[in-house]
C-alpha cells in the first residue's frame, strides 16, 4: 500500500493486489475503488462483482467486510 493523498477531506491509497485482500467499510466512511490494472473479484456479504481495468465502484458506508481477490493495481479512496 502506498498513500498518494491524505487531507482533511479524503485519503487515497494505491494497492498492488496479488491474491486476496480484506478491507472493512465502517459507518464513518464510504469507499471508492478504481481498478488501474488487471482484474479481480470484489465480494461482500453474499454478493460478488468482477472488476477489470477502468472499473470504478462506490461502496456505501457501513457495508462491512470487503474481499478483493485477483491480480492488479487499484486505488482506494475513503473519507
Amino acid at each position: 500500500m502506498q498513500c498518494l493523498a491524505d487531507c482533511a477531506y479524503f485519503t487515497t491509497e494505491r494497492y498492488d493486489l496479488a491474491g486476496n485482500m480484506e478491507y472493512m467499510v465502517g459507518e464513518e466512511s464510504f469507499a471508492c475503488i478504481l481498478m488501474l490494472e488487471g482484474d479481480c473479484v470484489l465480494a461482500w456479504q453474499e454478493e460478488t462483482l468482477p472488476l477489470q481495468r477502468g472499473d470504478c465502484v462506490f461502496v456505501p458506508a457501513g457495508l462491512g467486510k470487503l474481499e478483493l481477490s485477483g491480480k492488479g493495481q487499484l486505488l482506494l479512496t475513503t473519507v
